[in-house]
């Protein structure tokens, strides 16, 4: 039996219309938002990456779907590269 790869993908795809910009650029303690939560996937995972709006992943089958938009978005990046999982994170919850 292969280990399993598991992909690490911050949810980031949100127009962040009541925080007034975009939240996964906002900086906590002198790093992006992005940043912590791909630290927090880290330990769990083989790589991460960040789906949504600038991110690696684009949303399927187009923008403006929620969170579910990413998720399809990152089972597909990840079937294609070879991962056999996805982890996610949003990219604005606490840790």
């Amino acid at each position: 039996m292969s280990t399993p790869r598991i992909l690490g993908v911050v949810l980031a795809g949100g127009r962040s219309s009541r925080f007034g910009s975009d939240k996964a650029q906002a900086l906590l303690a002198g790093r992006r938002l992005a940043d912590h939560a791909c630290a927090l996937l880290g330990p769990h995972v083989d790589d991460a990456v960040v789906a949504g709006r600038d991110g690696l992943i684009r949303d399927l089958p187009g923008p403006d779907l929620g969170p579910l938009g990413g998720i399809a978005g990152a089972l597909h990046h990840a079937a294609g590269l070879g991962y056999t999982s996805v982890l996610t994170i949003a990219c604005d919850v606490p840790a």
